[in-house]
């Protein structure tokens, strides 16, 4: 089991109001069951922090390694305390509660590999070697 947060289905345009105007912005991610709305903030040091609302009014947050990096979709970790902020500061009531998880994960990762470099030093290395077979050619 998890740690949630659930409040009244009547809060949940109250709780994305708070997440648009707290910086949360509605970027990419994986869409879950039931899944109403995604908001992604980006955080200090190379996180991201999601937040999933539900239409029953379950809220899943959690913090993860930026998409930039390849550990990624591999890490994540409760950002409950956070979030729980957020709708204390927009007077939001909500109850903790426990839910079947959606990750296995919760381990942070030692380090952290920027993937862009990673992808552009693959890649030059296919250009240089299909540049050389033509030579040869």
């Amino acid at each position: 089991m998890q740690e949630s947060i659930q409040v009244s289905v009547n809060w949940l345009p109250r709780v994305e109001e708070a997440l648009r105007v707290e910086g949360f912005g509605t970027g990419l991610q994986i869409w879950k069951s039931g899944q109403r709305s995604g908001w992604i903030k980006a955080i200090d040091g190379g996180y991201q922090m999601h937040v999933r609302l539900f239409s029953n009014g379950i809220i899943q947050p959690e913090y993860e390694i930026h998409w930039q990096f390849i550990e990624h979709p591999n890490t994540s970790w409760s950002a409950i305390e956070a979030m729980k902020s957020v709708l204390g500061n927009y007077s939001v009531p909500y109850l903790v509660t426990y839910t079947e998880p959606y990750t296995e994960n919760g381990m942070l990762p030692t380090s952290r590999t920027p993937w862009l470099g990673a992808l552009a030093v693959f890649l030059l290395g296919l250009v240089i070697i299909k540049g050389l077979s033509n030579q040869e050619a």
